[in-house]
């Protein structure tokens, strides 16, 4: 795979351009975005993950990265497929494996040695993949809104089938699903659809994260939607964890709750100041 299939422009990202930072991946093919903010000089470190076809700027248009940072200091990081990041067109770049590797570098480039995640959806997925390979540097995780094996049939897919109309399909879509500001209909705009149609056909194959959950020996707090597809999933997922704690955000599904997430962020706020970890 070469870098002629990645998408270098996203206009939608311009109002936080010029403060990303990128690191390249371990086998140099691919360039991975993230944002680092540090004004709190002594919280622990916070890495926020996405769901898909979301970018780095919906931490910041939801207002999360303000509240956190009264916390944590805060790492955004754009896997590769989203955003400012690079984007291959193939499927085979998008194992969990590699784009949690994603996340992993940017760790390494940044010396980081201990770090919380918050992950949704995708990002959820991705967090438990970085667990997997680096258990010792996570100290606890949010994690919310995903399916422990994502399993559909290719040919009458929602997603896929709504990619292959392109950008503003995929727009269209999301806003027949929640609200949508201009920043936020403006990234969707701009997504490279083969990208994340090349992650969706990926995603499928994506292993069973139930072996994975067992391994976590940190403490989680796992939340869904009411009317969230994964409600299932996550509440048994809560069940493997030997130490979480299982939430249920009424009156919202899986989309609307993204723009909601402070009730659920107060809570485990609470319970890491409760244990020491925050003051």
């Amino acid at each position: 795979m070469n870098r002629k299939n990645d998408n270098e422009g996203n206009q939608g990202m311009a109002s936080i351009k010029d403060k990303v930072t990128t690191v390249s991946t371990a086998d140099g093919m691919y360039n991975i975005h993230y944002k680092f903010e540090k004004e709190n000089q002594f919280g622990p470190i916070l890495v926020l993950l996405f769901g898909f076809g979301m970018s780095l700027e919906s931490w910041y248009e939801y207002g999360y990265v303000k509240k956190l940072s009264e916390y944590f200091k805060i790492l955004a990081v754009e896997v590769r497929g989203h955003g400012m990041s690079s984007r291959p067109h193939s499927a085979e770049e998008y194992s969990l494996e590699k784009v949690a590797g994603d996340v992993i570098v940017v760790l390494d480039k940044l010396e980081i040695q201990e770090a919380f995640i918050l992950g949704y959806s995708l990002g959820a997925k991705v967090a438990l993949g970085v667990y997997n390979a680096i258990p010792s540097r996570i100290k606890g995780m949010m994690l919310g809104g995903f399916e422990i094996k994502s399993t559909f049939k290719m040919e009458n897919d929602l997603v896929l089938t709504t990619l292959s109309k392109g950008p503003v399909a995929w727009r269209n879509l999301w806003k027949s699903m929640m609200h949508l500001d201009s920043v936020g209909e403006k990234n969707l705009l701009n997504a490279d659809t083969e990208a994340l149609t090349a992650l969706r056909t990926a995603e499928n194959d994506w292993p069973n994260l139930e072996s994975a959950l067992r391994k976590v020996n940190c403490h989680c707090l796992l939340f869904v939607a009411e009317k969230c597809f994964a409600y299932k999933d996550v509440k048994f997922a809560s069940t493997l964890l030997s130490d979480s704690k299982f939430e249920v955000i009424k009156n919202h599904n899986h989309f609307s709750m993204m723009a909601d997430l402070s009730p659920v962020i107060e809570l485990w706020i609470n319970d890491l100041k409760k244990e020491g970890t925050l003051k």
